[in-house]
């Protein structure tokens, strides 16, 4: 690829210095609650529309209940892990190491890593970490946001009971929704401090007031 290039869909996390190249791409990333973004990728597989059951369940509140249909869901492609942890072996299951992993990861390699629920947030960080390359990104998603797209949009929509979003980010996707909480931890700490600096360079001696 020339430089300066962009790459973007889903490709697990890799470390470039290991096969030669002497410096490392400028990585960020956006993450979803894991409970959330399975009832919306589920829900945008369904084919037709249901009718809720007797007991009031959504479809994702049957599937949870069904080891041959949840088992289907919960594996390793559904995972936000490997995105993070890379192309080690460890990163091919869903353990405590991989999440370590993935959270070394992060922390060494990636700037920014938002959050699918506050993108304007996202954005704006985006915007503050690279002013040359993303300047007015937050100017795009407002237009999109106000243009009201629907690219992505489920058709049908049922939600989930408390009790399956439970079961799914405390049970089955229990180490990525660690993963999750670490990264919105990491995520509004560092936008904290960005709005601090912010502030602090509009005031007229910025070396000596930001410590820059």
């Amino acid at each position: 690829m020339k430089a300066p290039s962009y790459a973007h869909k889903h490709f697990p996390f890799i470390k470039f210095t290991d096969f030669g190249y002497s410096e490392m791409p400028d990585y960020f990333n956006v993450v979803r609650e894991p409970a959330e973004r399975l009832r919306s990728l589920f829900e945008s597989h369904l084919k037709e529309e249901r009718n809720k059951t007797d007991n009031d369940l959504t479809p994702l509140d049957e599937c949870v209940r069904d080891p041959k249909c949840i088992h289907f869901w919960s594996q390793m492609r559904y995972n936000a892990l490997p995105f993070f942890c890379g192309t080690a072996d460890i990163c091919v299951t869903d353990s405590a190491e991989s999440l370590e992993k993935a959270k070394d990861n992060i922390d060494k390699y990636y700037g920014p890593v938002g959050l699918n629920e506050d993108l304007a947030s996202f954005m704006e960080m985006l915007e503050f970490t690279y002013p040359t390359r993303l300047s007015g990104v937050s100017k795009i998603l407002a237009k999109l946001v106000k243009q009201k797209t629907k690219r992505n949009e489920s058709k049908y929509k049922y939600g989930a009971s408390q009790e399956t979003r439970d079961i799914l980010n405390n049970v089955i996707f229990k180490h990525e929704h660690e993963l999750y909480k670490f990264v919105k931890q990491r995520f509004y700490d560092q936008y904290s401090e960005m709005k601090d600096l912010k502030s602090c360079m509009k005031m007229t001696d910025i070396k000596k007031a930001c410590k820059l």
